[in-house]
């Protein structure tokens, strides 16, 4: 998902003020005028509830009960430590600023 949708849709939700529940992300995806099939917007739709309200691409390496540190150096420098040293993971970040985010 490029980054302009992902901020449209993030401000879009925060403008409304509403908890941003599947159904909300997904009608606000819609707003937004991108021709997505059902499949799309569902997959959208978990990955934007993730940013918004999760950890975003580091979701699943939290999740992981091996992981015990997680570092993130830039937006495709994530490293994580599963008590064996550091492995750099295939977790991308869009860009700096969703680092930041």
């Amino acid at each position: 998902m490029s980054a302009g949708l992902l901020e449209a849709v993030r401000q879009r939700l925060a403008e409304s003020g509403a908890e941003p529940t599947p159904a909300r992300v997904a009608a606000a995806l819609r707003e937004q005028g991108r021709l997505l099939g059902d499949a799309e917007v569902l997959g959208a739709a978990d990955e934007l509830r993730s940013e918004l309200v999760g950890t975003g691409p580091l979701q699943a390496l939290l999740a992981d009960p091996r992981v015990t540190d997680v570092l993130v150096a830039g937006p495709d420098r994530v490293w994580v430590d599963r008590g064996g040293g550091l492995e750099l993971t295939e977790v991308v970040f869009a860009d700096a600023g969703a680092v930041r985010r």
